[in-house]
């Protein structure tokens, strides 16, 4: 588990490989051009339902690599974090089949 909390180095960690992962994950499925991410970060928000709390982050992001794209998710919520990277995997998968 990502997340799983033994001590602070511990949790630097684990939000380093959450993070590492949801980066590769959106490159994978979103494509770069230039070191951005090809995509619509608008659209990005309606598909996984962010509520205007939960886009604060993205709102302020006014680059959107995929590093800074997986920052900013990962600082709103674990929960949120989990649920683009499960999308993601589901989405690449069925892609790819």
């Amino acid at each position: 588990m990502f997340y799983q909390t033994v001590d602070s180095s511990s949790q630097i960690g684990n939000y380093i490989s959450a993070t590492e992962l949801l980066s590769s994950l959106l490159k994978i499925y979103y494509g770069e051009q230039d070191g951005m991410l090809a995509f619509d970060p608008k659209i990005f928000m309606e598909e996984n339902n962010f509520s205007v709390g939960d886009s604060s982050y993205l709102q302020d992001c006014d680059v959107y690599s995929a590093e800074d794209l997986s920052h900013a998710i990962a600082r709103t919520s674990r929960a949120l974090t989990f649920k683009v990277i499960y999308k993601l995997l589901r989405e690449i998968e069925k892609n790819s089949a």
